[in-house]
């Protein structure tokens, strides 16, 4: 059983960075963007969500004891900085690329072992034909489980005082999570109110965890 309790300092640290970034009076310092006399748009964006968060895991030692832990940590979301560049319309054809580097705070108790990603690599081409993606994004098959917008701003649960990067959320158990894969995609334009997707991504296989009595 594992309880959880989140500081004070935490809930403070975490209302300061949700004003900094979100607030509609401060959007200039989460969004810059600027275009060019030849209409190309560039765009960089950010956030950079941090949590002070105290623990209390009943029985988790190996010999039934409880821990009890405190950490500086990122939440269900990384901090990331995204790149976007967009070409000007052709002939009703958009073409635009994005890119995104993700940091992870905090390691498995171990100095700057946080995970270092790029989550995003896309080419957008899109028109009244609908909208082909070629490289890296989020997975299609149960994405929408994951994308809960209740879990993008908090901590939710993570699996032990010794937990690494990105934190459970609140999205729940019981599915394959989406994640962040190399993918070619065509996505139909909307159609009565309903776009279907045809995905195509690198194989790979579930990570199995073994326990041994």
């Amino acid at each position: 059983m594992t309880s959880q309790f989140y500081v004070k300092s935490g809930i403070s640290i975490l209302v300061l960075i949700i004003f900094t970034l979100f607030s509609t009076q401060k959007a200039h310092a989460q969004n810059l963007s600027f275009t060019t006399d030849t209409d190309w748009t560039f765009t960089a964006t950010g956030a950079l969500p941090v949590f002070l968060v105290t623990s209390e895991h009943e029985e988790y030692g190996a010999g039934g004891e409880s821990q009890f832990a405190s950490r500086v940590m990122s939440g269900f979301n990384p901090g990331n900085i995204t790149f976007s560049v967009a070409a000007p319309e052709v002939n009703g054809i958009s073409v635009s690329g994005m890119f995104q580097i993700n940091h992870h705070l905090q390691g498995p108790s171990i100095q700057n072992e946080g995970l270092f990603e790029g989550r995003i690599a896309d080419i957008v081409i899109s028109g009244d034909f609908g909208t082909f993606n070629v490289g890296k994004g989020f997975g299609v098959f149960n994405s929408i489980a994951i994308g809960d917008l209740g879990s993008a701003a908090g901590v939710g649960r993570f699996s032990g005082p010794d937990a690494a990067n990105a934190t459970l959320g609140r999205i729940g158990t019981g599915y394959t999570y989406a994640n962040f894969n190399p993918r070619v995609s065509y996505t139909t334009p909307d159609i009565g109110g309903v776009k279907s997707p045809i995905w195509c991504d690198q194989p790979g296989k579930t990570r199995w965890i073994q326990h041994t009595d």
